[in-house]
């Protein structure tokens, strides 16, 4: 226990999301685990909880599955996008899992619009201003890394402007850094989480999560892409502006589009969801 509190101790700030993470899952119904992998040790609960009050929000007869998902919801972006991982790989958790955490959704919030406007000045620099005509303040999309904005270079060129989140990068690298040591923690204390292998979940988790953060990478898997599908009549895929582009800014061309789900609207265009699928 001695080197995982020592590595926990480098911040103030990961001791108290660690107790976050422990209350959250703790009123989740997962106590057993807590007090199997020493967690109570590792932090105390908050007093309320240590008296021996066991909540469970969701009742006691809620699947693990529904459990473990409304606890990541709660507990932010890094965890619904570790549910979401696990959603692909009925492989490591079952079928019934992975369907459940498919649910999770990235409802958030938009960042308000000065927030945002010094993020594109951080990424850009003080003159980024010169280099558009406009930028909206309402974005389009909203997610838990980053949100769409709109904008129109001085050429006319309408294009969207992808911009990470303030300060998401500094949260999600303190959650993997957490997430880590809970899964040192239950291979070394809980024999049956062993066979999941959650410490090696958490390293291609954290590697993925890494990569996704940096948007320069985005663009270039989007350039490929689109190099790829050049002589495909039917496929559009938008152009990287590079010039705009940065670690937290992607900058694409904006396409107008109608989502799979909407199908009245498909019908309304006469466009066949079957040879959408097959395309």
């Amino acid at each position: 226990m001695k080197k995982e509190a020592y590595n926990l101790s480098r911040t103030i700030d990961d001791a108290q999301r660690l107790r976050e993470i422990v209350r959250v899952l703790f009123a989740a119904g997962f106590e057993q685990y807590i007090d199997a992998a020493r967690l109570r040790a590792l932090v105390p609960l908050p007093h309320r909880l240590r008296r021996g009050l066991r909540p469970a929000p969701l009742g006691p007869v809620a699947p693990i599955e529904v459990r473990f998902r409304k606890a990541c919801e709660e507990l932010g972006p890094t965890f619904v996008k570790l549910g979401q991982m696990l959603a692909v790989r009925p492989d490591v958790v079952g079928e019934e899992a992975a369907a459940e955490f498919a649910k999770l959704q990235e409802r958030v919030a938009p960042v308000p619009n000065d927030q945002m406007l010094a993020a594109i000045e951080e990424q850009l620099g003080r003159d980024w201003r010169r280099m558009f005509r406009s930028v909206s303040a309402k974005p389009i999309a909203s997610a838990s890394v980053a949100q769409v904005h709109r904008a129109v270079t001085h050429d006319g060129k309408r294009i969207v402007l992808k911009v990470q989140r303030p300060g998401i990068r500094a949260e999600v690298t303190r959650d993997l850094h957490l997430l880590a040591l809970l899964a040192r923690l239950l291979e070394r204390y809980v024999p049956a989480a062993r066979d999941f292998q959650p410490v090696e979940i958490v390293r291609i988790f954290s590697e993925w999560t890494l990569r996704e953060l940096d948007f320069t990478i985005e663009a270039g898997h989007i350039e490929r892409f689109r190099a790829d599908f050049n002589e495909e009549p039917r496929m559009h895929v938008p152009e990287v502006h590079w010039e705009y582009t940065r670690p937290g800014i992607l900058a694409l061309d904006e396409l107008a589009g109608i989502r799979l789900g909407e199908t009245k609207r498909l019908r309304g265009k006469r466009i066949s969801r079957k040879d959408t699928a097959i395309f």
